[in-house]
């Protein structure tokens, strides 16, 4: 009989925690005995080693995002056909094999006339789409998320309508203080590519700021957000909000860092809003080199301090 030996691919995939618990027991009882394998496992450990020394580079944006849509298209394909196959197969597996002509010739008619009749009549929406948890978890999972949209209720103020596609589409109907509706937005304002549906959404949020996933969601698009727009549009809901350390902080660093004079300016006035002397000393430094921070404390000065209750 041929002596056992592990070959190279279960070694890699035994340093990459790969392999199920009964084949890892497998090869460290092979490994305790036999110093080939032992051998053949350091030179893999170190061919790891290497690899992970190289720089890892990143992939072109246009190339990836084609990727996904490739991806995502591929996955519809073979979920549509393998649901197809399963259907059909069912189907003939219940037709009795002796059943007279005529009698299948009915059943056929009867059943496409009802395929028929069911393509062109109206379909319920939680019939098309599936529930928010099971959205929400597709918005969580690391597929390809296309065709994001938001459709503000006709008939209810305050409710929204969230449809996007994975392999199928996604439902999500609700209220705006429903904490799925808030996270889908939420993903939506950071992750969209459309600037008009990052901007809806932080429409949309302006309702509910007060919760801390929104509040997230503001901080994250104010600070890395392309679109002066949007930025503007997060900061000034922010602007809203009770101040805390996190919305401290990135007024802070919008003031130093946006290169847009007039969200450094939204920045300013909502930093010289507080009745806090360390904020007060930053200003003064900063209006001695920034002439618009400098005609606003000025301005302000002349209409006296205004407290944090009354911008409130």
């Amino acid at each position: 009989m041929k002596p056992y030996h592990a070959s190279s691919h279960q070694l890699l995939l035994y340093l990459l925690n790969e392999l199920s618990p009964g084949e890892r027991k497998t090869v460290e009882d092979h490994l305790h005995r036999c110093r080939q394998c032992q051998h053949l496992m350091e030179r893999e450990k170190s061919f790891l080693q290497t690899l992970n020394k190289q720089p890892r580079l990143e992939p072109n944006e246009t190339l990836l995002r084609e990727c996904r849509t490739r991806l995502r298209n591929r996955l519809r394909e073979e979920s549509i056909a393998k649901a197809r196959k399963g259907f059909w197969v069912t189907i003939w597996e219940h037709i009795p094999s002796q059943i007279p002509t005529k009698q299948l010739a009915t059943v056929t008619a009867i059943f496409l006339f009802g395929l028929i009749l069911g393509r062109f009549l109206p379909h319920r929406s939680k019939d098309r789409g599936l529930s928010s948890r099971e959205a929400v978890l597709a918005l969580q999972s690391s597929l390809p998320i296309g065709n994001f949209r938001v459709i503000p209720s006709g008939e209810r103020s305050g409710w929204v309508e969230i449809r996007f596609s994975t392999v199928q589409e996604r439902i999500l109907k609700g209220s705006l203080q429903n904490p799925d509706i808030q996270y889908a937005l939420s993903y939506a304002m950071i992750n969209e590519p459309r600037d008009n549906i990052r901007l809806r959404t932080i429409g949309l949020l302006k309702e509910t700021p007060e919760d801390e996933l929104v509040q997230e969601a503001l901080i994250h698009t104010l600070k890395n957000d392309e679109n002066p727009g949007v930025r503007l549009k997060a900061i000034k809901v922010l602007k809203t909000l009770p101040m805390n350390e996190g919305i401290k902080r990135i007024l802070l660093y919008t003031l130093f860092k946006d290169p847009n004079s007039g969200i450094r300016i939204e920045a300013t006035d909502a930093l010289n809003r507080m009745a806090d002397p360390e904020i007060r000393s930053i200003l003064q430094n900063e209006a001695k080199e920034d002439e618009y921070i400098q005609a606003l404390i000025s301005s302000t000065k002349k209409e006296g301090p205004v407290s944090l209750s009354r911008e409130m």
